[in-house]
């Protein structure tokens, strides 16, 4: 069926036999014959001659795509047998969101060079969204991220769980008389001596202003669902692409924000916020790791792999 997807595929791309003859080496007669050849063999018409430029029937779309498929399999094929034969690959490319590009991907990055200084480690910043697709299509090697890709695909690895606490600029009144629920510098520093600290009960805040992610986020989601626990829904005064953004927007005495708990952490300078603990079943979840199940490893890459899951956060 694919004997010939390079012609195919050559008057797809130029729009044109003639054009397409050229780009082959070989005559618009012969091309023109081939193409024919193939239609008659599908019984189908690929391409609507009539029109100017030359375009794609409704078969040749789907034909199109498969050919596409196979090429891309093809490339897949080709790279994961080089990274076999190769030895001396030294690229990664890590994909994730902008809070592991900003707080966690420099740290690990600096102490792993310090291991194996030959080595690039290459970080791409994308939106959650997108990290299926950078990895399907072979531009990252590794995803970072809570979300569920499809695990028909991909496989996954959880790398560490974390814990949403409540960040509240300290000049809202409302923090007036629940200073005993804050998280002190200490406890903020060591998750594990965070366990013992009571609970505030969050319907204190159900008349203030809560910044939130964009639906579809993860931690939108439970924010939501949290607010919902304490028997209140959320005033939310804006939504916002990044976690980070939303995180600044708070300092800046704007409302309210659900965060992620190293963001307290690894903002340890901060003195325009309070932080609450949260009691939830929605406060705690785990951070991913992704890759391409079909896709070849090479020993320098399971190396990094193995170094990330022993990696503190």
């Amino acid at each position: 069926m694919f004997n010939y997807n390079d012609y195919i595929y050559a008057v797809y791309l130029n729009k044109s036999f003639s054009k397409a003859a050229k780009s082959l080496f070989i005559s618009q007669p012969a091309l023109s014959s081939t193409v024919k050849k193939v239609e008659d063999e599908l019984g189908v018409i690929l391409f609507d001659r009539k029109s100017n430029p030359i375009e794609l029937t409704e078969a040749g779309r789907i034909y199109i795509k498969s050919i596409e498929q196979v090429m891309n399999l093809e490339k897949l094929t080709r790279e994961n047998l080089a990274k076999i034969s190769n030895s001396k690959q030294n690229t990664f490319t890590l994909c994730g969101p902008t809070y592991f590009c900003t707080y966690i991907f420099p740290d690990l990055i600096e102490k792993y060079s310090e291991i194996d200084p030959e080595i690039k480690i290459k970080v791409v910043e994308i939106g959650t969204g997108e990290i299926e697709d950078f990895l399907k299509c072979n531009l990252a090697d590794l995803g970072v991220c809570v979300e569920n890709l499809n695990l028909k695909i991909f496989n996954k690895d959880i790398w560490f769980e974390e814990e949403l606490i409540l960040a509240v600029p300290k000049s809202n009144p409302v923090n007036l008389g629940i200073e005993k629920f804050t998280l002190k510098p200490e406890e903020i520093m060591n998750l594990g001596i965070r366990n013992n600290k009571n609970y505030l009960d969050l319907k204190v805040f159900k008349d203030e202003k809560f910044i939130f992610l964009k639906e579809g986020n993860d931690l939108h989601d439970r924010a939501m669902n949290i607010c919902y626990e304490y028997g209140f829904i959320p005033n939310i005064l804006m939504y916002m692409d990044q976690l980070q953004t939303s995180y600044e927007v708070a300092k800046a005495g704007k409302g309210i924000v659900f965060i992620r708990d190293r963001m307290a952490e690894y903002d340890k300078f901060n003195d325009s916020l309070y932080f609450y603990k949260i009691k939830s079943k929605y406060s705690k979840r785990n951070v991913n790791l992704f890759f391409l199940k079909n896709k070849a490893l090479s020993n320098k890459e399971k190396k990094f792999i193995k170094f990330l899951k022993d990696f503190q956060i």
